[in-house]
């Protein structure tokens, strides 16, 4: 899927990933915009893989958004937390 400016979806052909589809929706409110992210993911190998989620990628995944979510503030202004 590919809506600009509204929207767009990104899914891994190939990668770490078992599944991995992010969609990105932009949302015009109270004057500014909403970046609306949904992400579904899983990862290989089962029991493994949720182990792995607990102990390392799910703090990788926060950290990336965290810097994203900083980043854009830097590059766009002041970002209000989503209510």
């Amino acid at each position: 899927e590919y809506d600009p400016p509204f929207r767009f979806l990104e899914v891994q052909v190939r990668g770490p990933y078992a599944r991995w589809e992010h969609r990105r929706r932009f949302l015009e409110a109270d004057g500014g915009t909403v970046v609306d992210d949904r992400i579904v993911y899983r990862l290989p190998l089962g029991a493994l893989g949720r182990a792995l989620h607990a102990l390392v990628v799910g703090r990788q995944l926060r950290a990336a958004w965290g810097y994203r979510t900083r980043r854009i503030g830097e590059l766009l202004g002041p970002i209000r937390p989503a209510a």
